[in-house]
């Protein structure tokens, strides 16, 4: 399961909204900004042996699953237009082995 990518703060990496009028509004600097960073949040069904959970995992992580930048990811989708591309690189890195240091809150 993908849930994008939404957009981020250049300085906290804080999610951003738009802006009235233009731009991005970072409630974590206070301030207004032209552009904002992609970010990854995928959450996903792992599984073993013993059973499956739910995880989510943010950007770093994000990347080295899907093995691009959520950056280079979305410019597939939105300016080339390669629908079949983006979804290519999520394909990829399903029902592929990975090792996992899972963290519980």
């Amino acid at each position: 399961m993908f849930h994008g990518q939404p957009c981020a703060c250049k300085t906290c990496y804080k999610k951003v909204t738009e802006a009235v009028g233009s731009g991005y509004w970072c409630e974590g600097c206070q301030k207004n900004d032209e552009e904002c960073n992609s970010r990854y949040i995928m959450v996903s069904k792992i599984s073993d042996a013993r059973g499956e959970a739910r995880v989510s995992a943010f950007n770093e992580e994000a990347e080295n699953i899907i093995g691009c930048s959520a950056e280079e990811h979305d410019k597939l989708k939105s300016e080339q237009g390669d629908v079949d591309g983006y979804q290519q690189k999520l394909k990829e890195a399903t029902w592929f082995p990975h090792l996992f240091r899972v963290s519980v809150a």
